[in-house]
């Protein structure tokens, strides 16, 4: 499964936790379309979280974070169950165009980006030696089809998906090169 932040892996920081259990065996652990539900082996049991209130509520931020405060999710998880089935093997193709286009970007003057570094399908690029506003540039891009976002004065942020194969990233790169050259 893959957790990102701005093409960054952040799986570490959430299994990093300690968490505890009311019995020496591990809990059972089921994904339902109501959400996640933690349970001991004593069926019809329903334990409480022992622990200090900072433990709780670190657990319950968790929680919150991965989607468990969220109501009526049975028609978000059956879209979850589809892109675990359905998504893990496209996601080295998602990496690749990310990376194809980190190296296609890296070749446009004015604009920053080391491809290495690209490691999963967003790729975070710095446009400050264009000497065009990043808010202009995203005008130009969507007047071209190709929809990239900024994240500050000097950064923009590229996502691909099962929606941007490699020729839709060929474009972008084009469409790039022209919006940062007219």
């Amino acid at each position: 499964m893959q957790n990102s932040k701005n093409g960054t892996n952040i799986c570490s920081e959430i299994t990093s936790t300690k968490s505890c259990s009311l019995t020496d065996s591990p809990p059972e652990i089921a994904a339902t379309p109501a959400g996640v539900r933690i349970s001991p082996a004593a069926p019809g049991f329903e334990p409480k979280v022992p622990g200090p209130a900072p433990l709780i509520a670190k657990g319950r931020l968790y929680r919150k974070r991965l989607g468990g405060g969220m109501r009526q999710v049975g028609v978000l998880a059956a879209a979850c169950l589809i892109a675990l089935e359905e998504t893990p093997p496209r996601l080295v193709g998602d990496h690749a165009n990310a990376r194809f286009l980190a190296e296609g970007l890296a070749r446009i003057p004015g604009i920053a980006i080391d491809p290495s570094k690209v490691v999963t399908n967003i790729a975070v690029f710095d446009i400050g030696g264009t000497g065009v506003a990043p808010a202009e540039i995203s005008a130009r891009l969507k007047q071209r089809g190709v929809l990239i976002n900024y994240i500050n004065e000097n950064q923009m942020r590229a996502v691909t998906h099962y929606g941007v194969d490699r020729e839709a990233c060929a474009q972008a790169l084009g469409a790039m090169a022209d919006a940062v050259a007219s």
